[in-house]
Protein backbone atom coordinates (compact mmCIF):
# COMPACT_ATOMS: atom_id res chain seq x y z
CA UNK A 1 0.00 0.00 0.00
CA UNK A 2 2.45 2.45 1.10
CA UNK A 3 4.97 2.00 -1.94
CA UNK A 4 2.16 0.64 -4.91
CA UNK A 5 -0.48 3.11 -4.28
CA UNK A 6 -2.36 5.74 -6.64
CA UNK A 7 -1.41 8.96 -6.94
CA UNK A 8 -4.15 11.14 -5.03
CA UNK A 9 -4.01 13.30 -1.63
CA UNK A 10 -7.26 11.24 -0.31
CA UNK A 11 -6.03 7.40 -0.85
CA UNK A 12 -7.76 6.76 2.76
CA UNK A 13 -9.94 4.28 2.49
CA UNK A 14 -7.23 1.08 2.54
CA UNK A 15 -5.10 2.89 5.11
CA UNK A 16 -8.47 3.10 7.50
CA UNK A 17 -8.74 -0.48 7.01
CA UNK A 18 -5.71 -1.47 8.22
CA UNK A 19 -5.61 0.19 10.64
CA UNK A 20 -8.88 -0.85 12.41
CA UNK A 21 -7.22 -4.24 12.38
CA UNK A 22 -3.84 -3.23 13.64
CA UNK A 23 -5.50 -1.26 16.34
CA UNK A 24 -7.51 -3.87 17.03
CA UNK A 25 -7.02 -5.62 21.06
CA UNK A 26 -7.22 -8.88 19.26
CA UNK A 27 -4.11 -7.78 16.77
CA UNK A 28 -0.65 -8.04 17.15
CA UNK A 29 1.78 -6.60 14.65
CA UNK A 30 5.62 -7.24 13.90
CA UNK A 31 6.68 -5.28 10.99
CA UNK A 32 10.16 -5.64 9.87
CA UNK A 33 9.98 -9.66 9.93
CA UNK A 34 11.37 -11.60 6.92
CA UNK A 35 9.27 -14.88 6.48
CA UNK A 36 9.77 -17.71 4.30
CA UNK A 37 13.20 -20.16 3.93
CA UNK A 38 13.25 -19.05 0.16
CA UNK A 39 13.77 -15.21 1.43
CA UNK A 40 17.13 -13.61 1.33
CA UNK A 41 17.80 -12.78 5.58
CA UNK A 42 14.89 -14.59 6.58
CA UNK A 43 13.94 -14.56 9.75
CA UNK A 44 11.12 -17.24 10.36
CA UNK A 45 9.94 -19.86 8.16
CA UNK A 46 6.15 -21.08 7.65
CA UNK A 47 6.81 -24.02 9.73
CA UNK A 48 7.92 -21.96 12.87
CA UNK A 49 4.43 -20.13 12.26
CA UNK A 50 2.47 -23.22 12.46
CA UNK A 51 4.45 -24.91 15.37
CA UNK A 52 2.59 -21.87 17.35
CA UNK A 53 -0.11 -20.68 15.32
CA UNK A 54 -3.39 -23.00 14.83
CA UNK A 55 -3.77 -20.84 11.35
CA UNK A 56 -1.77 -19.11 9.27
CA UNK A 57 -2.44 -17.18 6.14
CA UNK A 58 -0.09 -16.13 3.23
CA UNK A 59 -1.11 -13.10 1.55
CA UNK A 60 2.40 -11.54 0.21
CA UNK A 61 0.84 -10.95 -2.82
CA UNK A 62 2.58 -11.16 -6.56
CA UNK A 63 5.71 -9.24 -6.27
CA UNK A 64 7.51 -9.05 -9.14
CA UNK A 65 6.90 -7.20 -12.19
CA UNK A 66 5.81 -9.55 -15.10
CA UNK A 67 9.32 -9.44 -17.92
CA UNK A 68 8.92 -9.10 -21.70
CA UNK A 69 12.24 -10.77 -22.51
CA UNK A 70 12.34 -9.45 -25.83
CA UNK A 71 15.31 -7.93 -27.54
CA UNK A 72 16.43 -4.88 -26.34
CA UNK A 73 15.16 -5.03 -22.69
CA UNK A 74 18.15 -4.16 -20.82
CA UNK A 75 18.87 -0.54 -22.87
CA UNK A 76 18.97 2.35 -21.03
CA UNK A 77 15.67 4.04 -19.77
CA UNK A 78 13.64 0.71 -20.49
CA UNK A 79 12.18 0.66 -16.64
CA UNK A 80 9.31 -1.65 -15.16
CA UNK A 81 6.27 -0.09 -13.74
CA UNK A 82 6.93 -1.89 -10.22
CA UNK A 83 10.35 -0.13 -10.36
CA UNK A 84 8.99 3.44 -12.01
CA UNK A 85 5.95 3.36 -9.47
CA UNK A 86 8.09 2.23 -6.22
CA UNK A 87 11.02 5.32 -7.51
CA UNK A 88 7.82 7.91 -6.89
CA UNK A 89 6.66 6.44 -4.11
CA UNK A 90 9.33 6.37 -2.05
CA UNK A 91 10.11 2.64 -2.19
CA UNK A 92 14.02 2.48 -0.61
CA UNK A 93 14.37 -0.04 -3.09
CA UNK A 94 13.72 1.83 -5.99
CA UNK A 95 14.64 5.84 -5.05
CA UNK A 96 17.71 5.38 -6.86
CA UNK A 97 16.71 4.15 -10.51
CA UNK A 98 18.61 5.30 -13.30
CA UNK A 99 15.62 7.20 -15.33
CA UNK A 100 16.32 9.84 -17.91
CA UNK A 101 12.88 12.28 -17.94
CA UNK A 102 14.32 14.56 -20.42
CA UNK A 103 13.09 13.47 -23.64
CA UNK A 104 9.82 14.29 -25.42
CA UNK A 105 7.89 10.71 -25.78
CA UNK A 106 7.26 8.21 -24.03
CA UNK A 107 5.54 4.65 -24.52
CA UNK A 108 4.10 2.85 -21.71
CA UNK A 109 3.50 -0.79 -22.79
CA UNK A 110 0.45 -2.37 -21.61
CA UNK A 111 -3.04 -0.91 -20.97
CA UNK A 112 -4.47 -1.66 -16.91
CA UNK A 113 -4.63 0.98 -14.49
CA UNK A 114 -0.97 1.01 -13.21
CA UNK A 115 -0.29 2.05 -16.76
CA UNK A 116 -2.46 4.53 -16.67
CA UNK A 117 -1.44 6.06 -13.30
CA UNK A 118 2.48 6.41 -14.85
CA UNK A 119 0.99 8.17 -18.18
CA UNK A 120 -0.74 10.57 -16.08
CA UNK A 121 2.38 11.07 -13.50
CA UNK A 122 4.40 11.85 -16.63
CA UNK A 123 1.75 14.93 -17.76
CA UNK A 124 0.45 15.89 -14.43
CA UNK A 125 1.22 19.44 -13.70
CA UNK A 126 3.77 19.94 -10.51
CA UNK A 127 0.72 21.87 -8.84
CA UNK A 128 -1.56 18.54 -8.87
CA UNK A 129 1.61 15.99 -7.82
CA UNK A 130 3.30 18.37 -4.78
CA UNK A 131 0.66 18.11 -2.13
CA UNK A 132 0.56 14.37 -2.64
CA UNK A 133 2.82 12.11 -0.65
CA UNK A 134 4.56 11.11 -3.66
CA UNK A 135 8.75 12.04 -2.42
CA UNK A 136 9.74 15.23 -2.86
CA UNK A 137 12.74 15.13 -5.18
CA UNK A 138 10.22 12.39 -7.62
CA UNK A 139 8.10 15.49 -7.44
CA UNK A 140 10.58 17.94 -8.45
CA UNK A 141 11.95 16.14 -11.42
CA UNK A 142 8.20 14.76 -12.89
CA UNK A 143 7.66 18.35 -13.08
CA UNK A 144 11.08 19.27 -14.99
CA UNK A 145 9.69 16.86 -17.51
CA UNK A 146 8.25 17.97 -20.65
CA UNK A 147 6.82 14.91 -22.53
CA UNK A 148 4.69 15.69 -25.44
CA UNK A 149 3.88 12.46 -26.26
CA UNK A 150 2.83 9.45 -23.98
CA UNK A 151 1.71 6.62 -26.05
CA UNK A 152 0.10 3.66 -23.72
CA UNK A 153 -0.08 1.02 -25.77
CA UNK A 154 -1.81 -2.70 -25.80
CA UNK A 155 -1.80 -5.84 -27.90
CA UNK A 156 -5.44 -5.89 -28.48
CA UNK A 157 -8.63 -3.81 -28.55
CA UNK A 158 -10.40 -1.25 -26.80
CA UNK A 159 -12.69 -4.00 -24.87
CA UNK A 160 -10.46 -5.74 -24.49
CA UNK A 161 -8.11 -2.89 -22.46
CA UNK A 162 -8.07 -3.47 -18.34
CA UNK A 163 -8.35 -0.06 -17.19
CA UNK A 164 -11.29 1.07 -15.66
CA UNK A 165 -13.05 4.20 -16.93
CA UNK A 166 -12.80 6.34 -13.40
CA UNK A 167 -8.66 6.13 -14.21
CA UNK A 168 -9.58 7.01 -17.86
CA UNK A 169 -11.56 9.86 -16.97
CA UNK A 170 -9.18 11.02 -14.49
CA UNK A 171 -6.39 10.99 -17.21
CA UNK A 172 -7.99 12.79 -19.31
CA UNK A 173 -8.93 16.05 -17.22
CA UNK A 174 -5.69 17.07 -16.58
CA UNK A 175 -5.71 20.13 -17.38
CA UNK A 176 -3.44 21.46 -20.74
CA UNK A 177 -3.45 17.25 -21.32
CA UNK A 178 -5.71 15.81 -24.55
CA UNK A 179 -6.50 12.58 -24.74
CA UNK A 180 -7.26 10.89 -28.17
CA UNK A 181 -6.89 7.77 -29.96
CA UNK A 182 -3.87 6.53 -32.05
CA UNK A 183 -3.78 5.65 -35.40
CA UNK A 184 -0.45 4.39 -35.43
CA UNK A 185 -1.21 1.43 -38.35
CA UNK A 186 -3.33 3.16 -40.43
CA UNK A 187 -5.04 6.28 -40.56
CA UNK A 188 -8.39 5.80 -41.61
CA UNK A 189 -8.85 2.76 -39.20
CA UNK A 190 -10.74 3.54 -35.71
CA UNK A 191 -10.29 0.91 -33.15
CA UNK A 192 -13.61 2.74 -31.45
CA UNK A 193 -15.70 1.95 -34.47
CA UNK A 194 -17.46 -1.24 -33.57
CA UNK A 195 -18.84 -4.22 -35.68
CA UNK A 196 -22.43 -5.37 -34.71
CA UNK A 197 -21.35 -8.30 -32.51
CA UNK A 198 -19.32 -5.68 -30.76
CA UNK A 199 -21.61 -3.42 -30.19
CA UNK A 200 -24.28 -6.27 -28.97
CA UNK A 201 -21.28 -7.07 -27.15
CA UNK A 202 -21.02 -4.19 -25.07
CA UNK A 203 -24.43 -2.99 -24.88
CA UNK A 204 -24.95 -5.93 -22.85
CA UNK A 205 -22.07 -4.68 -20.15
CA UNK A 206 -23.14 -1.45 -18.81
CA UNK A 207 -19.62 -0.27 -16.85
CA UNK A 208 -18.11 -1.36 -20.48
CA UNK A 209 -20.68 0.51 -22.29
CA UNK A 210 -19.96 3.67 -20.04
CA UNK A 211 -15.90 3.00 -20.86
CA UNK A 212 -16.46 2.91 -24.63
CA UNK A 213 -18.10 5.60 -24.73
CA UNK A 214 -15.92 7.45 -23.04
CA UNK A 215 -12.83 6.44 -25.44
CA UNK A 216 -15.38 7.28 -28.42
CA UNK A 217 -15.43 10.95 -27.37
CA UNK A 218 -11.78 11.42 -27.81
CA UNK A 219 -12.29 10.60 -31.53
CA UNK A 220 -12.54 14.15 -31.86
CA UNK A 221 -9.93 15.27 -30.73
CA UNK A 222 -7.46 15.63 -33.34
CA UNK A 223 -5.59 18.35 -33.78
CA UNK A 224 -6.81 20.05 -30.31
CA UNK A 225 -3.43 21.93 -28.96
CA UNK A 226 -2.11 20.86 -25.60
CA UNK A 227 0.76 20.84 -23.76
CA UNK A 228 0.68 17.19 -24.13
CA UNK A 229 -1.00 14.42 -25.75
CA UNK A 230 -2.04 10.75 -24.01
CA UNK A 231 -2.44 8.41 -27.46
CA UNK A 232 -4.41 4.63 -26.69
CA UNK A 233 -2.50 2.77 -29.23
CA UNK A 234 -4.07 -0.43 -29.62
CA UNK A 235 -3.33 -3.95 -31.62
CA UNK A 236 0.15 -3.56 -31.14
CA UNK A 237 2.68 -6.22 -29.38
CA UNK A 238 6.12 -5.00 -28.99
CA UNK A 239 8.55 -7.12 -30.92
CA UNK A 240 11.96 -5.67 -29.93
CA UNK A 241 13.49 -2.29 -28.68
CA UNK A 242 15.30 -0.31 -30.68
CA UNK A 243 18.15 1.80 -29.91
CA UNK A 244 19.42 5.05 -30.50
CA UNK A 245 22.57 6.16 -32.60
CA UNK A 246 25.61 5.32 -30.67
CA UNK A 247 23.92 5.14 -27.76
CA UNK A 248 23.08 2.07 -25.37
CA UNK A 249 19.18 3.39 -24.28
CA UNK A 250 16.03 3.17 -25.90
CA UNK A 251 15.27 5.21 -29.04
CA UNK A 252 12.13 3.13 -30.49
CA UNK A 253 10.18 0.39 -30.59
CA UNK A 254 9.22 -2.22 -33.17
CA UNK A 255 5.81 -3.27 -32.90
CA UNK A 256 3.94 -6.02 -34.60
CA UNK A 257 0.53 -4.73 -35.98
CA UNK A 258 -2.17 -7.59 -34.39
CA UNK A 259 -5.67 -8.24 -35.08
CA UNK A 260 -8.75 -10.16 -32.96
CA UNK A 261 -9.34 -14.01 -34.14
CA UNK A 262 -12.33 -15.41 -32.69
CA UNK A 263 -15.51 -14.38 -31.10
CA UNK A 264 -16.54 -13.50 -27.49
CA UNK A 265 -17.87 -17.02 -26.58
CA UNK A 266 -15.00 -18.68 -27.53
CA UNK A 267 -12.59 -15.94 -26.48
CA UNK A 268 -11.12 -13.28 -29.07
CA UNK A 269 -7.05 -14.08 -29.52
CA UNK A 270 -4.99 -11.26 -30.34
CA UNK A 271 -2.91 -12.53 -34.11
CA UNK A 272 0.06 -11.04 -35.88
CA UNK A 273 -1.17 -9.45 -39.41
CA UNK A 274 2.34 -9.77 -40.77
CA UNK A 275 2.48 -6.01 -40.71
CA UNK A 276 4.77 -3.77 -38.52
CA UNK A 277 5.60 0.16 -37.48
CA UNK A 278 7.98 1.54 -35.74
CA UNK A 279 7.22 4.05 -32.35
CA UNK A 280 9.83 6.48 -31.07
CA UNK A 281 10.56 6.54 -27.87
CA UNK A 282 12.83 8.56 -25.05
CA UNK A 283 11.66 6.13 -22.36
CA UNK A 284 9.80 2.89 -22.46
CA UNK A 285 7.22 2.01 -19.32
CA UNK A 286 6.49 -1.99 -19.36
CA UNK A 287 3.82 -2.78 -17.46
CA UNK A 288 2.12 -6.06 -18.35
CA UNK A 289 1.42 -7.00 -14.72
CA UNK A 290 2.99 -8.79 -12.01
CA UNK A 291 4.28 -12.61 -11.27
CA UNK A 292 4.41 -14.12 -7.68
CA UNK A 293 6.82 -16.29 -6.10
CA UNK A 294 7.26 -18.87 -3.60
CA UNK A 295 8.69 -17.64 -0.40
CA UNK A 296 8.82 -20.91 1.60
CA UNK A 297 10.12 -24.07 0.29
CA UNK A 298 7.13 -25.93 2.31
CA UNK A 299 4.68 -24.60 -0.18
CA UNK A 300 3.81 -26.17 -3.18
CA UNK A 301 3.88 -22.96 -5.83
CA UNK A 302 2.10 -22.95 -9.32
CA UNK A 303 4.59 -21.35 -11.53
CA UNK A 304 2.47 -21.51 -14.97
CA UNK A 305 -1.20 -20.08 -12.99
CA UNK A 306 1.57 -18.14 -10.96
CA UNK A 307 -0.26 -18.97 -7.31
CA UNK A 308 -0.04 -21.30 -4.71
CA UNK A 309 -1.64 -24.54 -4.86
CA UNK A 310 -4.70 -24.61 -3.08
CA UNK A 311 -8.44 -26.00 -2.92
CA UNK A 312 -10.74 -23.21 -1.51
CA UNK A 313 -7.94 -20.91 -0.07
CA UNK A 314 -6.28 -24.49 1.76
CA UNK A 315 -2.95 -24.72 0.80
CA UNK A 316 -2.45 -28.10 -0.99
CA UNK A 317 -0.80 -30.48 1.43
CA UNK A 318 -0.16 -28.44 4.14
CA UNK A 319 -2.21 -28.04 6.99
CA UNK A 320 -3.02 -25.13 8.82
CA UNK A 321 -1.75 -23.16 6.30
CA UNK A 322 -4.14 -20.26 3.78
CA UNK A 323 -4.04 -17.82 0.80
CA UNK A 324 -5.58 -14.77 0.27
CA UNK A 325 -5.09 -12.27 -2.66
CA UNK A 326 -3.16 -12.49 -5.51
CA UNK A 327 -1.01 -15.60 -4.66
CA UNK A 328 -3.97 -17.63 -4.52
CA UNK A 329 -5.81 -16.08 -7.26
CA UNK A 330 -3.24 -14.94 -9.60
CA UNK A 331 -2.33 -10.66 -10.25
CA UNK A 332 -5.83 -10.07 -11.24
CA UNK A 333 -8.86 -8.02 -9.95
CA UNK A 334 -9.09 -5.28 -7.74
CA UNK A 335 -9.15 -4.11 -4.10
CA UNK A 336 -12.97 -5.49 -4.36
CA UNK A 337 -12.36 -8.29 -5.83
CA UNK A 338 -9.54 -9.32 -3.71
CA UNK A 339 -11.65 -8.13 -0.44
CA UNK A 340 -14.27 -10.64 -1.47
CA UNK A 341 -11.82 -13.38 -1.51
CA UNK A 342 -10.39 -12.46 1.42
CA UNK A 343 -14.02 -12.91 2.57
CA UNK A 344 -14.00 -16.61 1.33
CA UNK A 345 -10.92 -17.72 2.51
CA UNK A 346 -11.50 -16.49 6.03
CA UNK A 347 -14.95 -18.54 5.83
CA UNK A 348 -13.31 -21.43 5.00
CA UNK A 349 -10.74 -20.91 8.05
CA UNK A 350 -13.66 -20.08 10.41
CA UNK A 351 -15.13 -23.60 9.63
CA UNK A 352 -11.80 -25.30 9.96
CA UNK A 353 -11.05 -23.97 13.51
CA UNK A 354 -14.89 -24.69 14.33
CA UNK A 355 -14.20 -28.07 13.15
CA UNK A 356 -11.11 -28.00 15.65
CA UNK A 357 -12.63 -26.84 18.74
CA UNK A 358 -15.49 -29.18 18.58
CA UNK A 359 -11.96 -31.72 18.41
CA UNK A 360 -10.44 -29.99 21.60
CA UNK A 361 -6.98 -30.12 21.45
CA UNK A 362 -5.52 -31.33 24.27
CA UNK A 363 -3.87 -28.74 27.10
CA UNK A 364 -0.13 -30.48 25.94
CA UNK A 365 -0.61 -29.06 22.47
CA UNK A 366 -1.92 -25.74 23.34
CA UNK A 367 0.95 -25.56 25.81
CA UNK A 368 3.44 -26.45 23.15
CA UNK A 369 2.03 -24.09 20.95
CA UNK A 370 2.72 -21.43 23.71
CA UNK A 371 6.32 -22.15 23.89
CA UNK A 372 6.87 -21.99 20.22
CA UNK A 373 5.09 -18.42 20.07
CA UNK A 374 7.39 -17.75 23.10
CA UNK A 375 10.46 -19.07 20.64
CA UNK A 376 9.81 -16.99 17.46
CA UNK A 377 9.38 -13.58 19.71
CA UNK A 378 12.74 -14.35 20.80
CA UNK A 379 13.99 -14.87 17.45
CA UNK A 380 12.87 -11.06 16.54
CA UNK A 381 13.03 -9.88 19.55
CA UNK A 382 15.00 -6.41 18.77
CA UNK A 383 14.53 -6.53 15.42
CA UNK A 384 10.37 -6.68 14.88
CA UNK A 385 8.44 -3.53 14.68
CA UNK A 386 4.81 -2.80 16.66
CA UNK A 387 1.92 -0.68 15.05
CA UNK A 388 2.83 2.03 17.58
CA UNK A 389 6.25 2.24 16.10
CA UNK A 390 4.77 2.40 12.42
CA UNK A 391 3.26 5.22 13.77
CA UNK A 392 6.13 6.98 14.82
CA UNK A 393 7.29 7.01 11.47
CA UNK A 394 3.88 8.38 10.17
CA UNK A 395 4.12 10.81 12.60
CA UNK A 396 7.51 12.12 11.47
CA UNK A 397 6.59 11.86 8.28
CA UNK A 398 3.21 14.10 8.43
CA UNK A 399 5.30 16.49 10.70
CA UNK A 400 8.14 17.26 7.81
CA UNK A 401 5.56 16.94 4.58
CA UNK A 402 3.30 19.76 6.74
CA UNK A 403 6.02 22.09 6.63
CA UNK A 404 6.55 21.78 2.58
CA UNK A 405 2.58 21.99 1.99
CA UNK A 406 2.36 18.14 1.67
CA UNK A 407 0.25 15.23 2.94
CA UNK A 408 3.58 13.38 4.00
CA UNK A 409 7.61 13.74 3.22
CA UNK A 410 8.14 9.54 3.29
CA UNK A 411 11.37 8.44 4.76
CA UNK A 412 13.09 6.69 2.09
CA UNK A 413 16.29 4.93 4.28
CA UNK A 414 15.19 2.06 6.07
CA UNK A 415 17.92 2.49 8.44
CA UNK A 416 16.76 5.77 8.76
CA UNK A 417 13.26 4.73 9.70
CA UNK A 418 14.02 2.09 11.98
CA UNK A 419 16.09 5.00 14.04
CA UNK A 420 12.87 6.82 14.14
CA UNK A 421 10.47 4.01 15.26
CA UNK A 422 13.18 3.11 17.82
CA UNK A 423 13.45 6.52 19.00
Amino acid sequence: LRFQNRITINNNNCTTQFEAVATNPNTSVFANTTIGDQQPNSDLTVSDLRDGFDAVVLSHGSTCDRQLNIEGSSLGNVVDAGAFVGWYNGDPHHVALDIDLSGKTAVVIGQGNVALDCARLMVCPYEHIQPTDITSSSAHRLSNAHFENVHVVGRRGPIEAAFTTKEMRELSRIPGVVCMIGKQQDSTFSPVSFSDEENAYINSNRPLKRKMKLLQSFGGNEGVDSAAQVHLDFFLSPVKFLPKAEEDCVGGVLFDVMELDGDFSSGRKAVRTGKTIEMAADLVITSIGRVGTSIDSSIPFNTRLNHIEHQEGRVVGVDDVYCSGWVKTGPVGTIATTLADAQRTALVIASDLKKKMEGSDSAQSIEEKKRSREEMLKKIRGKALSFDQWKVIEAEERKEGKKVGKVAEKITDIDMMLEVARG
